[in-house]
Parts: C-alpha cells; sequence; structure tokens
C-alpha cells in the first residue's frame, strides 16, 4: 500500500517514523539522523527505511503494524534479528514524500474492505 504524503506532513512522519529530521535546503535534502549523524543527500529524492514496531502503532495504529507484521518480509525479519522493519519505507521529494506499507495478504485484505466500502 502506498500513501501520498503532503509536503506539510513529511518532517513530522519522518520524525515518528526514523526518529529523522529533514530538511530541504535548495536543491540538498539534509538528514538528521538520532545520535548526530547528518546524512546530505544531493538531488531530487532519498528513500529511508527501517521503523521500529512501536513507530509503526504510533503513525499507522494496530491494524496497519498487525497487517505489516503478518507480511512474509516482516516475518524473515525478525527471525535475521533486524531491529526495524524494511517493510516500511518513505521516500522524501522536494515537494511531499510517498509512504510504502508491505502488508500481509489477510491484514491487506481486510484493510482494503475498510476502504473501499
Amino acid at each position: 500500500m502506498s500513501l501520498d504524503i503532503c509536503e506539510q506532513h513529511i518532517e513530522r512522519l519522518a520524525k515518528t517514523l526514523f526518529n529523522a529530521k529533514v530538511k530541504w535546503m535548495e536543491q540538498v535534502l539534509h538528514i538528521d539522523l538520532a545520535g548526530g549523524t547528518t546524512l546530505i543527500v544531493p538531488g531530487s529524492e532519498a528513500t529511508l527505511k527501517g521503523v521500529s514496531g512501536d513507530a509503526i502503532i504510533q503513525a499507522f495504529g494496530l491494524e496497519i503494524h498487525s497487517a505489516i507484521y503478518e507480511c512474509p518480509i516482516q516475518k524473515r525479519e525478525v527471525t535475521e534479528g533486524k531491529r526495524g522493519t524494511e517493510c516500511v519505507s518513505m521516500i522524501l521529494m522536494k515537494n511531499g514524500g510517498i509512504i510504502s506499507l508491505s502488508l500481509g495478504l489477510e491484514g491487506g485484505l481486510r484493510i482494503q474492505k475498510q476502504l473501499y466500502t
């Protein structure tokens, strides 16, 4: 599932999901990460991945969290001992962004039913 995010919500969602502060300075994106690291990305877009379960719940709620944790990719990440899931990614662009969520089939169908009925 993909969500188109307006420019005004990018900073808040980047902070909630990735604990990152993002700011465009002309055509250069500055991403301040936890621990004091700053990533400087020249160009038109950057992608962030690696989200904790708590951040997913805070941003999207328990139902989306459950659907993500049903996803085979996320199940593999758990067995590999990864702390954050790549089932949530955020593409940052100058005028907004896109959040992609990889959902399990059952959870995805439950959410689809709610959205389209």
